[in-house]
């Protein structure tokens, strides 16, 4: 093993290792498109999105209503596909509702993407270059892109959170509240996170945006809403565990774990354990390091431990901070390579059942390099 003060690779051979992940990763997306477009159309995840906030509010959760007005672009796949966004994403996709789908969902990926990779940017140092094409072209994020997921524009606001959080607290907060009312999973953790580093004008941020999000749904679309969310979730988290094939795209190790074979307490135990180890990888990072890339890193990484639910696509949440850390400078040769072993680990998170462990392994591999660090100073 090498040494941790010996030097990283030369700057040429780490750029041109950098860019041949890039060619890699392009072909890996080549791969993907192919293989899924000839299976299902494009957007697929999108479209209950844009069915719901096209029927309205009050016809968002009626689970068949919006599966039967998706069949003019799912033809003979048939299976339920409910809106389980919370009300708050309604707001989001207000402005959509009024474009047919073709237009609604190239502004959606275009969003998305954008965000993603002006968390890219912001969080890259040295190497910018290569950190955006990392991050365009990483599985997760083409994935995602393919199916229209929302994940791609909740990666995008949460990291550019993360990497505001010491200039810009209020805004960071704004960010985390708004990120939180698309897909609430991802920021599971971020209270931790914020605790841990004393950042309390921004918890105040993200405590009076996301009410004020959340009130503004009851006011405009009614407290019913809330009610008819809370009551498909449990249903659609058993659809997913019954479809066939569904689970080898599980991330999330709870979810995983019933595929061999766990169900009742044990499962229930597990959730908590992952849980706690989100938080705990959360409250180090926070603590010990100052680094905006590595608390990305580890806040987004322990949101999906600590998720009772998520699946590949849902790895894009970690590119930005592994895309940007993988290609800039380290001091280093164990932090190189460490940075590097985590951005794959993000990458291939795609591959049936690796998803689960690969997670686990970029949280330890994101625990690894604050091990010797001591606390730093939190601020008042």
């Amino acid at each position: 093993m090498a040494d941790a003060r010996s030097p990283a690779p030369p700057p040429a051979q780490r750029t041109l290792l950098s860019w041949s992940l890039v060619i890699a990763f392009a072909a890996m997306g080549w791969m993907q498109t192919s293989s899924l477009l000839a299976f299902q159309p494009l957007g697929v995840d999108f479209l209950p999105l844009w069915t719901a906030s096209r029927l309205g509010a009050a016809h968002a959760y009626d689970v068949r209503l919006v599966t039967d007005q998706q069949a003019w672009l799912m033809g003979h796949l048939v299976w339920a596909r409910p809106f389980v966004n919370p009300p708050t994403t309604l707001l989001v996709l207000a402005p959509l509702s009024a474009l047919p789908f073709w237009p609604a969902l190239w502004a959606w990926n275009g969003a998305g993407l954008a965000a993603l990779l002006a968390a890219t940017a912001k969080l890259a140092g040295h190497g910018r270059a290569a950190a955006l094409a990392l991050g365009a072209l990483a599985p997760p994020v083409v994935l995602a892109l393919l199916v229209g997921q929302s994940v791609l524009l909740t990666a995008g606001l949460a990291a550019l959170a993360i990497a505001w959080l010491e200039p810009r607290p209020r805004l960071a907060g704004a960010l985390i509240a708004v990120a939180a009312a698309i897909k609430p999973q991802a920021l599971l953790v971020a209270p931790v996170a914020l605790v841990a580093c004393g950042a309390w004008e921004a918890f105040a941020s993200a405590a009076v945006c996301g009410l004020a999000l959340a009130a503004l749904s009851v006011l405009v679309f009614g407290w019913q809403r809330w009610a008819e969310w809370l009551s498909i979730l449990p249903a659609f988290q058993a659809e997913i565990a019954a479809a066939p094939g569904m689970m080898r795209g599980v991330i999330a190790p709870t979810e995983l774990a019933r595929e061999f074979g766990l169900s009742g307490a044990a499962v229930l135990a597990l959730r908590m354990l992952c849980g706690l180890a989100g938080a705990l990888l959360t409250w180090n990072v926070f603590r010990r390091s100052a680094d905006p890339a590595l608390r990305a890193a580890a806040v987004l990484c322990g949101g999906l431990l600590a998720s009772p639910y998520a699946l590949h696509y849902d790895a894009s949440v970690l590119i930005p901070a592994a895309a940007a850390r993988a290609a800039a400078d380290a001091p280093e040769s164990r932090a190189w390579l460490t940075r590097l072993l985590a951005l794959l680990a993000a990458a291939l998170a795609v591959r049936p059942y690796l998803g689960a462990p690969l997670l686990v392994a970029f949280a330890a591999l994101t625990l690894i390099e604050i091990v010797p660090t001591p606390p730093v100073g939190r601020r008042s």
